[in-house]
């Protein structure tokens, strides 16, 4: 087997298999297959497509790439969550302790800020003292513990896609349907979910400008999922104006604080409600409307701010921000009032 035929029948508008794809990125991270060649490859995809197996395939080379996280151990249902990222969008710090709060267990590997939109890690490294950067076993006992813990990914889980992706990055071959569903979903079979809730952005501020786009990527995630075994809904949400009303770390960490401390009202809220309801009815076989009532319930009794505070202090945070934010957050040296001198739409 040769790079350059596999790089040549791409080119050519021809379908590789999937033991081609492996080969392709197992040579990759060895040095066999050149950086020129991978290029070549990932260009050829993007201008002629690349086909659903194709995307399942090259999702499982990627998995297989590096090491799984094992949450067989943790007790109740293993839920997952994945937004594609857009701005003032503070939910995974709504869902995780929601569902925690009845009973599932999260053990989310989240990422940093990409662009306009802000990353859950940054967000959360606001608070005094949290780290991000834990071994699994930490994370399996916190997620035991509480229920929920939100860390960085570790070095030896999927290196391919890391490695694939700052290729991607400097070749103009991000804008792919196929590649991008591939990176994360790889991200996320790996972190070992049984069920996972895909959050996909359409819009102004998203990376998916319309909901025909954000439709198809949110179609291919769940078949990838559903092909290894996993169960994985998504839902399309608009990025057309700001999810929430803070936008900056540490001002979405405290905006988040007072929705989880009131019933959910705004937009913020109404979405990661949606997005917990829907992973927890998937995970249950459950109705969705019964299930969005018992987590407003939820939500309502305070337990998410409690799991939240729980969740801050196991990583080293300041638990002192789910009671009174701006006694632990930074805040700005210089502020300035800019009134609008209208209402919004």
């Amino acid at each position: 087997m040769r790079a350059v035929d596999l790089v040549g029948r791409k080119r050519d508008g021809g379908e590789l298999t999937a033991g081609e794809l492996r080969w392709l990125v197992d040579g990759f991270l060895d040095g066999a297959v050149m950086e020129g060649q991978m290029a070549a490859f990932l260009m050829a995809g993007v201008l002629n497509g690349f086909t659903e197996a194709e995307a399942r395939a090259l999702t499982a080379a990627m998995v297989d790439s590096g090491d799984t996280l094992d949450l067989s151990g943790l007790r109740g249902p293993t839920i997952d969550k994945h937004s594609t990222g857009g701005v003032g969008d503070g939910t995974s710090l709504l869902v995780a302790p929601l569902l925690a709060s009845a009973g599932a267990q999260l053990v989310k590997l989240s990422g940093r800020g990409l662009g306009h939109s802000g990353g859950t890690l940054d967000k959360l490294e606001a608070i005094p003292g949290f780290r991000t950067a834990l071994a699994a076993d930490e994370m399996l006992r916190i997620a035991e513990d509480v229920g929920c813990v939100v860390a960085a990914q570790t070095g030896d889980l999927v290196p391919a896609d890391k490695a694939l992706y700052a290729l991607r990055d400097v070749t103009g071959t991000v804008a792919s349907t196929a590649l991008i569903a591939s990176s994360v979903m790889s991200k996320k079979l790996a972190a070992g979910a049984s069920t996972m809730v895909l959050d996909v952005k359409a819009g102004d501020g998203a990376f998916m400008p319309t909901q025909e786009a954000a439709g198809e990527l949110a179609r291919l995630c769940v078949s990838i999922g559903a092909d290894a075994g996993r169960r994985c809904v998504a839902a399309v949400t608009s990025m057309d104006t700001p999810l929430g009303r803070g936008i900056g770390n540490a001002l979405e960490v405290a905006e988040c604080v007072a929705l989880l401390g009131g019933p959910p009202g705004g937009r913020l809220a109404t979405v990661a409600l949606e997005l917990a309801a829907l992973a927890l009815a998937e995970a249950r076989d459950g109705d969705v409307d019964v299930v969005r009532g018992e987590l407003r319930g939820r939500w309502e009794s305070g337990a998410p701010l409690e799991t939240l505070a729980r969740m801050i202090a196991a990583q080293g945070g300041d638990p002192r921000v789910c009671e009174d934010p701006w006694s632990a957050l930074p805040a700005a040296p210089v502020r300035r009032a800019v009134p609008a001198d209208r209402a919004g739409a």
